[in-house]
């Protein structure tokens, strides 16, 4: 049997580097959205992927295929797993911390960031669980991110990891702990 942060857990594995995006698609209900939270407005996005609802399976495969045009994940490790609300009717909330280095692939300039990611899980059978993202949230630093793509990010991006995106998780009102905790580890 199943639970969503299984699930979950497992769709975290999948996108251990090098990410092959078909790998991670059957995790997606055929309603899902991904959103990469920005830490304000901008007219001029740091990246095409940043500040914009991808829907659909169509929608996730461009997603990562934005993703993948503009950084390559270096290292992922996610450590942290919590139940962000309890299951009712087919669907339940889960929230994921960890720590990611990553590569701008036009620069090669490297970053280590903090990422939360916050899953609408949805049961998509009801005679067994069956779980599937519907919805993932993503909050790490697309400043970082931005520095990198332009070769201004210096080397304690890797030494000391940017916690933007647990400003913006919690300012989004999730309940991130502190320190590493589930034992979840990837």
């Amino acid at each position: 049997m199943s639970t969503a942060i299984e699930a979950a857990t497992s769709f975290a594995h999948a996108l251990q580097p090098p990410v092959n995006p078909s790998s991670a698609l059957p995790y997606f209900s055929a309603d899902a959205t991904v959103f990469e939270h920005a830490p304000f407005p901008t007219a001029q996005p740091l990246a095409d992927f940043i500040g914009k609802e991808f829907k659909g399976k169509d929608g996730v495969k461009r997603y990562f295929d934005l993703l993948g045009h503009d950084f390559e994940p270096v290292k992922l490790v996610i450590d942290t797993w919590w139940v962000e609300e309890e299951e009712k009717d087919g669907k339940e909330v889960i929230g994921a911390k960890g720590e990611g280095t990553w590569k701008a692939t036009k620069t090669g300039k490297k970053w280590t960031e903090e990422v939360i990611w916050r899953f609408e899980m949805v049961n998509t059978n009801t005679r067994r669980p069956d779980w599937n993202i519907q919805r993932w949230e993503i909050f790490a630093d697309p400043e970082a991110l931005g520095k990198a793509m332009d070769g201004e990010i210096d080397e304690a991006a890797l030494e000391h990891p940017s916690t933007m995106g647990r400003e913006l998780a919690t300012k989004a009102g999730m309940k991130v702990p502190e320190g590493k905790g589930s034992g979840k580890e990837q």
